[in-house]
């Protein structure tokens, strides 16, 4: 064989183990054990937060908000991983990705939330995308659809095809969640079916990395627990296919 195709093929199957080398695999970040690396805001309310049967569980007599975010290190581009239930019959909880920690402006995480709140609450909080702790305002895009925010700020609503209906979610149950954050695109999946999704091109708002914290509303009486946490990080370009949760 030429010596120039056998260079070629050399250099090629090298940029490719090389590609592969760089993306990192799934990644725990609960022990199961304790919350070594989490911390409750505001700190007043870090009992809500426990650890049942190498569980994470949060559970609220309907007091105010509070946060258990996973402090040890900031993510930008990942995949994250959870399971969840709720063993109440009315909640209302979520995830907080590329979040701000709380300091002297707001108690609050502020950032992108990827919401789960029960099944009856409706299609503004079950499945839907939120924004935390901002002048923004609360939702950014309701389940079954695509928000896309220009440079300007300004929002472009698009349906999307075959995605989360409440019938999905199982109640008292485990349910899996699947959340990508990806540059300026971010969507997550419940049980394999997409949810909602944003693309944020808005350089005043879009976060590029923060932290991951869970939620238990205020004003809920509730339960929630969580397992299985674990989180890939993306370092090449990911594909633009919506993410399952398998």
């Amino acid at each position: 064989m030429n010596q120039a195709i056998i260079l070629v093929l050399w250099l090629l199957f090298g940029s490719i183990i090389g590609g592969v080398a760089q993306e990192s695999t799934f990644q725990p970040i609960f022990d199961g054990k304790t919350l070594t690396g989490w911390k409750a805001f505001p700190e007043e309310t870090s009992t809500a937060w426990s650890i049942q049967d190498g569980l994470i569980q949060g559970e609220s007599n309907g007091g105010p908000e509070s946060y258990l975010a996973f402090t040890q290190t900031a993510f930008s581009n990942f995949e994250l991983k959870l399971e969840y239930r709720f063993l109440s019959e009315e909640a209302n909880s979520g995830v907080q990705v590329r979040s701000h920690l709380p300091d002297e402006r707001s108690e609050r995480l502020r950032g992108y939330h990827a919401d789960f709140g029960h099944v009856g609450i409706g299609h503004k909080v079950l499945g839907a995308w939120d924004w935390h702790g901002s002048k923004r305002g609360d939702t950014l895009v309701n389940r079954g659809y695509r928000a896309t925010f220009g440079v300007n700020g300004e929002r472009t609503l698009t349906k999307l095809e075959e995605t989360l209906e409440p019938a999905d979610v199982k109640k008292k149950d485990w349910n899996e969640v699947h959340i990508v954050a990806k540059d300026d695109r971010l969507y997550f999946s419940i049980n394999g079916k997409l949810a909602s999704e944003v693309i944020d091109y808005d350089p005043k708002e879009l976060i590029h990395k923060g932290y991951i914290g869970f939620q238990l509303h205020s004003g809920d009486e509730m339960i929630v627990q969580f397992r299985n946490i674990k989180i890939k990080r993306l370092t090449r370009k990911f594909s633009s296919k919506p993410a399952s949760s398998n």
